[in-house]
């Protein structure tokens, strides 16, 4: 924040990112402004109409392997998966989603309707 409408102007105070200005008035391309106890000049680049945006982490996401896989068996026995767990298509319960987690409830194989793929002997 500056005492006059200007880089040429002395600096007051430096505001922080996120406060709320009242603006009084304007001369080209600065704003005359109050914040908190202080009041002067700031560039209109430096100011925005909204909330002020929150910048999100980076998160790394972890690769989990698939599970190992299922040999098929001639006469396997009953409730052993029929193939090895796809990942990224819910098909069958044991099937993994994108980020790695089982599929469940969340699988063609567990909702009513739609298909119905064979998932188990």
């Amino acid at each position: 924040m500056r005492q006059g409408p200007g880089p040429g102007f002395p600096t007051i105070t430096t505001v922080e990112r996120g406060t709320r200005l009242e603006v009084f008035g304007t001369d080209g391309q600065w704003l005359r402004v109050a914040a908190s106890l202080n009041s002067g000049w700031v560039h209109r680049d430096f100011v925005s109409d909204g909330p002020p945006s929150i910048e999100k982490p980076v998160v790394k996401q972890e690769i989990v392997p698939a599970r190992p896989s299922v040999k098929r068996t001639q006469g396997g026995r009953s409730g052993q998966p029929v193939r090895d767990a796809y990942v990224g298509t819910c098909d069958c319960p044991y099937d993994l989603m994108r980020n790695g987690r089982q599929c469940g409830g969340k699988s063609a194989y567990s909702r009513p309707g739609g298909r119905s793929p064979q998932c188990y002997f």
